[in-house]
């Protein structure tokens, strides 16, 4: 996984000056059927036929993050989402910030009654 711009700028603001940052309070991961790149363009996120962001939990081991549970979306509803590439964190259900993005080990194809789920400890997010 790798922060977006706008979160590489956040971090460096909380390492090394005193500027004072609002941390997100809650964490959830939208399905990209495209890179969004570095940049956040979210034009590829999934949408429609029941999709939404589904809320995430992290443990932090070392100078890894990961999954604490497994994360299911609900049956596609009514037509496909397409073949899943990518997955982002954001701090918000809906719009929000993009905080990190990733390209998935194995692409999901989620036709209409089909699931997507990333398993527990699956995810995993490091800075080096």
């Amino acid at each position: 996984m790798s922060l977006t711009d706008a979160y590489e700028t956040q971090a460096l603001k909380y390492l090394l000056t005193s500027d004072s940052l609002t941390r997100p309070a809650a964490w959830y991961g939208g399905l990209f059927t495209s890179d969004p790149t570095d940049a956040a363009i979210t034009s590829g996120e999934v949408s429609g036929y029941g999709y939404s962001r589904k809320a995430f939990s992290f443990s932090v081991i070392g100078d890894t993050a990961t999954n604490v549970s497994a994360v299911d979306w609900p049956a596609a509803k009514g037509g496909s989402w397409g073949t899943v590439t990518h997955i982002a964190i954001f701090d918000a259900a809906t719009d929000g910030n993009m905080i990190v993005t990733a390209q998935l080990s194995s692409p999901i194809e989620v036709s209409a009654g089909s699931v997507a789920r990333i398993p527990a400890g699956d995810l995993a997010i490091s800075i080096n």
